[in-house]
């Protein structure tokens, strides 16, 4: 496939809602994407290249959301969009797939949140008056909580 179509064809509001039609038993994806989608479209407005983006367009836009401070997951999720965005444009003949060879980058998936040891936990149960009903109530919330996973408060 050549570059032959200007992207300036797919930036109208048909193909972008086209996309999300595609996407529609998962609203909650189509929404995300809409959102980082519409804000590639904004940057792209302002680079020289806007008319024909390559590969390395893409790649200068995931720059700059690391630069701009973007956490990884963001920048991961907003290249994942991007990323769906261009195959699907590809494969409806509307532009070439200049994304596919841009990594999306590392999602950190570790919890970033600690959590309770047993001491801590003993000592903040320790402090409820179990003789009042309020009492019962707040105890039986808490242990409900910490041993469904709370972690921190």
């Amino acid at each position: 496939m050549t570059n032959d179509i200007t992207f300036a064809q797919t930036l109208d509001g048909a193909t972008l809602d086209s996309f999300l039609l595609y996407l529609e038993d998962m609203p909650n994806t189509a929404k995300t994407y809409k959102s980082c989608i519409k804000r590639f479209k904004l940057w792209l407005k302002d680079q020289p290249d806007a008319q024909q983006p390559t590969t390395n367009t893409v790649r200068r836009y995931k720059e700059d959301l690391t630069k701009r401070g973007y956490k990884p997951n963001t920048v991961h999720l907003y290249m994942v969009a991007i990323k769906q965005w261009f195959k699907w444009l590809e494969s409806i003949g509307k532009y070439p797939n200049i994304a596919q060879y841009v990594k999306s980058g590392k999602v950190n998936r570790k919890s970033p949140k600690s959590y309770f040891e047993a001491a801590q936990v003993k000592e903040i149960l320790d402090q409820i008056d179990q003789t009042t009903q309020a009492g019962k109530r707040d105890y039986a919330l808490l242990v409900l909580l910490f041993t469904c996973g709370l972690r921190t408060i």
